[in-house]
């Protein structure tokens, strides 16, 4: 556990400390002055002298109690917050041998201004003694109307204090509340997936430097909006919106991404499985061409995409893990694993990236799976297709998948996809 740092060691405090020390040293002083009548008469006259002792008094003594209450509710805030960081780190409630030994290690004036007795004492010693002394020389009720007007000065001053005191306890409650909300959110996970899988991805790099490699395991592919749209593949790759996944990578500066998805169920049941089949094979072209023309656009880029069994569907960015969970393909939700984590947050991704690393080593390449798929020796596109499960996917294509664009309209740029895999002549990576 970290050791927290004493109270004694608080520059605030320490101010605090010396300012109190400092007035309660010039009440004194002038406690004396007056009981043993010290002024230099040449000063003032006796008429002016009362009056003028009666006001810097006053004065001294309503700073002093200012700065009481101050240091009083500083070091009991301070205690509060060492005692709170000790519970979090032992995990349990905190032995009284180790508040004892912090109380210690405060100092002896942060003790006695951290005790309402060590305030009451420092604050009543000047008080009462100016208040004998003023009775000495002054018939009542100039007496009581001083007893009144210390005390009004001390209730102003512990009001004060308070108030300060809840104002710091409100912001510490409103971010702690704004953190549990915010873990509860993505307890949830966000509806708006994509979105926030690019916005990581968009993420700059330290200046100098490259952005971090994306590992992810997609479990379902999905077209880009900004090409599905046009089909126009120059306008979609000199795009700078980060919405779009060429723009995301551009603008975080990605130089190298590994993509690993499971290899397709071999037997197809119902339309369902038959329409998610040609969901997930198109994408998953389409992905593969977007980064294909990136990387040889020149930037400099590295990709990979494998095909092998993995149960996980997660994006690994810059130490983030985002899972994606739910019920595909409506009830999908991307929440940060490691979010409260803490320290065990480095450790998971870089297990995570491993593992992405080991998959793509050993899982059969995008290119070869396509290769198969595609049947490179089949002419015929439309119909090659209709074998795929096109018929299945365009009656649900706007229900299930959120497809805003007509099938009809679709189809050629589909098509094209293929067509233009078959024309980059890809090759299994080795």
């Amino acid at each position: 556990m970290e050791q927290q740092t004493p109270v004694a060691d608080s520059q605030t405090h320490t101010r605090l400390v010396i300012g109190a020390v400092t007035l309660w040293a010039v009440s004194m002083v002038l406690v004396a002055t007056f009981l043993f009548d010290t002024w230099p008469h040449e000063w003032l006259d006796d008429e002016q002298r009362e009056p003028w002792f009666h006001a810097i008094v006053v004065v001294v003594l309503t700073l002093l109690a200012f700065f009481c209450s101050n240091l009083h509710h500083h070091v009991v805030h301070e205690r509060e917050r060492r005692e709170h960081a000790r519970e979090a780190g032992d995990g349990g409630e905190p032995d009284e041998g180790s508040a004892e030994k912090a109380n210690h290690s405060e100092g002896f004036l942060f003790r006695i201004f951290g005790s309402w007795w060590g305030i009451a004492i420092v604050f009543v010693i000047p008080t009462a003694a100016y208040f004998g002394a003023h009775t000495l020389h002054s018939p009542l009720p100039e007496p009581a109307i001083f007893v009144m007007a210390v005390v009004a000065i001390y209730v102003a001053a512990e009001h004060y204090a308070s108030l300060d005191k809840q104002r710091e306890d409100l912001r510490w409650v409103t971010d702690e509340l704004g953190k549990q909300v915010t873990s509860m959110q993505n307890a949830l996970g966000a509806r708006d997936g994509r979105t926030r899988i690019y916005a990581a991805y968009c993420q700059p790099p330290a200046p100098g430097g490259h952005g971090a490699p994306i590992h992810a395991i997609y479990r379902s592919f999905d077209i880009d909006e900004a090409w599905l749209g046009t089909g126009d593949w120059a306008a979609y790759m000199a795009s700078t919106q980060t919405t779009s996944l060429v723009g995301a990578l551009q603008s975080g500066d990605r130089r190298m991404v590994r993509i690993v998805t499971p290899p397709p169920a071999s037997a197809v049941r119902d339309a369902i499985e038959a329409a998610d089949r040609f969901h997930n094979l198109i994408g998953l072209l389409w992905h593969w061409l977007v980064l294909h023309r990136y990387q040889a656009g020149g930037a400099g880029f590295d990709f990979r995409i494998a095909i092998a069994d993995t149960p996980h569907w997660v994006h690994e960015v810059d130490g983030k893990v985002l899972q994606i969970a739910g019920e595909y393909p409506h009830e999908l939700r991307v929440r940060d694993m490691t979010f409260d984590m803490g320290d065990m947050a480095p450790r998971f991704a870089a297990w995570v990236r491993e593992d992405i690393e080991a998959l793509c080593a050993r899982g059969q390449s995008a290119e070869s799976f396509l290769g198969e798929a595609l049947q490179p020796g089949a002419s015929d596109s439309a119909a090659l297709m209709d074998r795929l499960g096109w018929p299945q996917w365009a009656m649900h294509a706007g229900t299930r998948y959120g497809i805003r664009q007509h099938p009809d309209a679709l189809r050629p740029r589909f098509q094209q996809l293929i067509e233009q895999f078959r024309a980059a002549g890809a090759q299994p990576r080795v």
